[in-house]
This record gives C-alpha cells, structure tokens and sequence, in this order.
C-alpha cells in the first residue's frame, strides 16, 4: 500500500465511524449528507478536512500536525484496520 502524502505530517492514524458536522463548509467539495457521500476539501471550526467517503462504515482517519492545509485526511478503503495498521508500521519505520 502506497500513500501520496507526507509520512512525518501523520500525528495519529485510527478506524472509526465519521459523521461529518451539519455546518461543515465545502471548500471545494461534494457532500450528499442524508447517503454520507462526502468528497473533496471541507472547513469545520477553522480545520481542514479532506473526506472521501460513499457510506456510513469504518474509515481510515488520520491526523496530521505541521501539513501547509489539512488537520485531518478521513477516506474509506477496502479493509481499513489493515491499512491503518500498515501506515503505523511504516510511520515506526521512519522515526
């Protein structure tokens, strides 16, 4: 498994349910609320998040610290547990 981001920015890596905020701004993005379909940049409490998700499940979330944009990255992937556990892995490795 291969990300495009920045290993040292990653400060947590967990598997959750995510329920977007009602008042979270779509900056770009596209959201269909009522199906959880959330894609793109969006804006909470002056945080960035960045959502790829098409229904209510466990997903991938992480937190990043010192990123130039996002606080959190939070995407749906085929077994997330597995994943999670081998960017933790990879994380270790770099430290």
């Amino acid at each position: 498994m291969i990300i495009d981001h920045p290993y040292p920015t990653i400060k947590s890596v967990q598997v959750d349910y995510f329920d977007a905020p009602m008042w979270m701004l779509r900056m770009p993005g596209t959201s269909i609320a009522p199906l959880h379909i959330y894609e793109g940049s969006f804006k909470y409490a002056n945080k960035w998040y960045f959502l790829s998700y098409k229904k209510r499940e466990p997903l991938v979330i992480l937190e990043l610290e010192g990123h130039e944009k996002y606080t959190y990255v939070i995407f749906q992937i085929d077994h997330p547990t597995e994943v999670a556990s081998a960017l933790r892995k990879r994380i270790r490795e770099l430290d």
